[in-house]
Parts: structure tokens; C-alpha cells; sequence
């Protein structure tokens, strides 16, 4: 069994709390994710920064702030986004 440091850390940001749900039980079964969730693209920002996930599952359309907004504040800061400058769609 992987420990928590080996797992690969998992942010999950939409609006619907039982759909995060949902996919952060999926994914914590598979048993090689370490899962955090946040229905709040305002507060997206700060979990992510002390979280320092290696993937972001990010909805576009929230209702306080939209995920292309979150994207775009993690890429303008690299360093605190545990991303090193790289990203993935947009």
C-alpha cells in the first residue's frame, strides 16, 4: 500500500458537492490519489496553494468565480501552484 507521501495529490473544484463527492470517493478507491475538494473557485485558490495538488480537476462555470479565472491566477503564479510553469488545457 502507497503512504500519503507517495500518493499523487488530487484537487477536485466544482460547485456540485455530490459530484465532487462522488469522484473524490472513486478516485481515493483506486488507492493511489490523495483527494481534496473545494466547491468554491474563490476558495480554490487558497486550498490549492497549501495543498500543492500535481492535478487540478477543474469546472469552468461556477458561480462565484469561474474556473478559466482560477486557471489563469495559478498560471500567473507557478510557484505557489506546485505546477512549475506547466498546464494543461485551458
Amino acid at each position: 500500500m502507497e503512504t500519503a507521501m507517495s500518493k499523487r495529490r488530487i484537487l477536485i473544484v466544482d460547485d456540485e458537492p455530490a459530484f465532487t463527492r462522488l469522484l473524490k470517493l472513486a478516485l481515493e478507491r483506486a488507492g493511489h490519489y490523495e483527494v481534496r475538494v473545494e466547491n468554491s473557485g474563490l476558495q480554490a485558490l487558497t486550498v490549492a496553494r497549501a495543498f500543492q495538488p500535481d492535478l487540478v480537476l477543474l469546472d469552468v462555470i461556477m458561480p462565484d468565480l469561474e474556473g478559466s479565472r482560477v486557471a489563469e491566477q495559478m498560471r500567473m503564479e507557478p510557484t505557489q501552484f506546485n505546477n512549475n510553469g506547466k498546464t494543461l488545457g485551458s
